[in-house]
């Protein structure tokens, strides 16, 4: 699936993201491509995030801004 096949509901979720953080926010994009639908593309990026608020450190570190 591509960022273009993103309802505008989803497509706000990258927007939220870009809130936060620009890396985020190029996350969550970029995870369109490894889901076949909507539904499974929500499913993975809240296990994506759920990842990251339980271990921030190692996201952090992933994009060598952990000091």
């Amino acid at each position: 699936m591509d960022t273009d096949d993103l309802t505008e509901m989803a497509y706000e979720s990258i927007i939220i993201a870009n809130e936060i953080t620009d890396f985020l926010k190029c996350d969550l994009g970029v995870r369109s491509k490894d889901y076949k639908d909507e539904n499974a593309y929500f499913n993975g990026i809240l296990k994506f995030v759920q990842k990251i608020r339980n271990d921030p450190k190692a996201y952090l570190d992933s994009w060598n801004l952990f000091e």
